[in-house]
């Protein structure tokens, strides 16, 4: 059967290649560097339009209420008692 589509790349590609970061170490590094310019925060004290509309920030509320919700019930995953697991906050998001 032929394929519908020919591949244009010659090996499979990570999503963060797929996002345009080449390696973890490289992502490491940039989302270090955003943590520690506060430029997020500053950006989350804005209204809109520089800031998040409501109902972006209701979004990211509610996912990170059910994934500590999720948390907090405990269920048997395989990574659940790993150390980098903990609750997440908005900034997280």
């Amino acid at each position: 059967m032929k394929p519908l589509s020919r591949p244009w790349t010659a090996r499979p590609l990570s999503p963060s290649t797929l996002a345009g970061v080449p390696d973890s170490l490289t992502s490491d590094l940039y989302y270090e560097g955003l943590n520690q310019s506060g430029v997020i925060e500053r950006l989350l004290g804005k209204p809109a339009p520089l800031g998040p509309r409501a109902e972006v920030r209701e979004l990211v509320a509610g996912y990170v209420g059910g994934f500590n919700a999720f948390l907090d019930e405990r269920h048997p995953v395989s990574c659940s008692a790993a150390d980098w697991v903990r609750p997440m906050t908005t900034l997280d998001v």
